[in-house]
């Protein structure tokens, strides 16, 4: 990565230009752009990414999984040494179970130390922490882990559902050739620090989505996240990740967390 310097109002502004797998994108104290540097001054949306976005998310299962009325997923959730885990309301490891009838409240249910019942749930953008005796808003990062790991586990799945899908380009990565798209849920291409933007690799040959570089803005902080999925050799009916690895860009690259999950239950 290097230093560049931006001038706004007579301030300068410390930048980081950097390269995600060769896809150069801009950072400073504020802002996390993984916006192609080209496309900053002039870019005309074609949604050129959308065929290959909805091949991914065939290949993964998501008829099967936006058809069903309920999921439940399994996991194990371990957090790394890192400055944001004194935040999060889970550590680990942790055995939980992902209950889903919908992607605005996920329900995640393990036990404590003393056998108690304790969730982890997002209702209307809010986490919480739910056991018989009490409800309670947890630590800070308590909203963004109940948003994070459902986020990251289904987006293979959900990518269709995003308002842009633009081609960037062909990179290889891990010695095979992917094909790298450019998703956010904002509706254009415009810089919109409330909207998340993923670079999405797409495996040409298997179609699968093996990383995604992604912005993370419920951090409390402009955040940019390398997330690594690794896959089951067994065929399933929803081809969800295995593993998610997820590792802190803006902490010198620092890992934060991984989840593993065991095979998806559809009702």
């Amino acid at each position: 990565m290097k230093l560049a310097t931006l001038v706004k109002g007579g301030v300068a502004l410390g930048a980081l230009v950097g390269v995600c797998g060769g896809v150069v994108v801009t950072t400073d104290l504020f802002t996390v752009d993984l916006r192609p540097e080209e496309w900053a001054s002039f870019h005309k949306l074609e949604q050129s990414g959308r065929d290959i976005v909805r091949e991914a998310a065939k290949v993964h299962g998501r008829n099967a999984w936006v058809g069903a009325r309920k999921r439940r997923v399994p996991l194990e959730l371990e957090v790394a040494f890192h400055p944001l885990a004194f935040t999060l309301p889970l550590i680990g490891p942790v055995a939980l179970v992902l209950e889903d009838a919908g992607s605005p409240s996920p329900v995640y249910t393990t036990v404590d130390k003393g056998g108690a019942q304790v969730q982890l749930v997002l209702e209307d953008g809010v986490g919480w922490l739910v056991t018989p005796e009490k409800r309670d808003p947890g630590p800070a990062g308590t909203t963004w882990m109940a948003t994070a790991l459902r986020r990251f586990l289904a987006l293979p799945l959900e990518l269709p559902d995003s308002a842009i899908q633009e081609y960037v380009a062909r990179r290889e990565l891990y010695g095979r050739p992917h094909d790298v798209v450019f998703v956010t849920w904002a509706d254009s291409l415009a810089l919109d620090r409330g909207a998340d933007q993923y670079l999405v690799w797409i495996d040409q040959e298997t179609h699968r989505v093996t990383r995604v570089d992604a912005t993370s803005r419920d951090v409390g902080r402009a955040a940019q996240l390398l997330v690594e999925y690794a896959y089951p050799s067994r065929p399933e009916r929803v081809q969800t990740p295995s593993e998610v690895r997820i590792t802190d860009l803006s902490w010198v690259d620092m890992d934060l967390l991984t989840l593993r999950a065991d095979t998806v239950e559809l009702r």
